[in-house]
């Protein structure tokens, strides 16, 4: 059995601070603090089944997706282990334009949208491999577009959580870079770095978006 069994596949294009360690877990800190996109998904599951939350509900099936695919990323250290964690996110950010476009005009949340949104964003990175943070950028400068929109338009709607979750967003992204450009960095921690951190706050984004986007279906 090969020390560094991974090493057989194209390694990731993006790196952060913590070094790779020979072994089937490449990323220890990196891998286990994906655990709170998982208790995530279980409470918006829970949830939902208590109140109506309509496509909300998606969120939590995507939260435990994206944790098991940020595992297979950080574990792994392959391109292959990227791309899945990356697509995933277009779950997330596609589910959130396909919810956005839905209120502007009015209408329900249409599936052949998500699904071409989540579709062409993914072949776009499998074929330009190093697109896939540009992209989901692009699905959060049109969500955010169309939720100003609204925000002019529309005066009962509660942004409580919509503030909450941008403000956590914002924190965890600003710890991501200085993650990502070793300017807070201790490669050799393989318990808890700041790239650990943006999962935990990543997870409880998860649970503040459901329950910004839960209330269009309470309505």
């Amino acid at each position: 059995m090969p020390a560094c069994p991974w090493q057989v596949l194209p390694p990731a294009n993006l790196s952060f601070c913590e070094a790779d360690v020979c072994g089937w877990i490449t990323q220890p800190a990196n891998s286990w603090t994906n655990v709170g996109f998982l208790i995530a998904g279980v409470l918006i599951l829970r949830e939902a089944r208590r109140s109506p939350a309509g496509i909300a509900a998606w969120l939590g099936p995507i939260a435990i997706a994206t944790g098991l695919a940020s595992i297979a990323a950080h574990a792994t250290s392959t391109f292959v282990g990227q791309a899945l964690d990356q697509s995933v996110m277009f779950l997330e950010s596609s589910l959130f334009v396909t919810i956005a476009f839905a209120r502007w005009r009015h209408r329900s949340p249409s599936l052949p949208l998500y699904a071409i949104l989540v579709a062409a964003s993914t072949a776009l990175l499998l074929s330009f491999q190093t697109t896939g943070i540009a992209l989901f950028a692009a699905h959060i400068v049109a969500f955010a577009s169309l939720e100003a929109r609204l925000a002019v338009r529309d005066r009962t709607t509660d942004y409580r959580y919509l503030i909450a979750a941008v403000a956590t967003f914002a924190v965890s992204y600003g710890l991501w870079w200085l993650d990502k450009l070793d300017v807070v960095c201790d490669p050799d921690n393989h318990i808890l770095g700041l790239h650990g951190v943006w999962h935990f706050l990543g997870a409880l984004s998860f649970v503040l978006w459901f329950r910004y986007f839960a209330q269009f279906r309470r309505r």
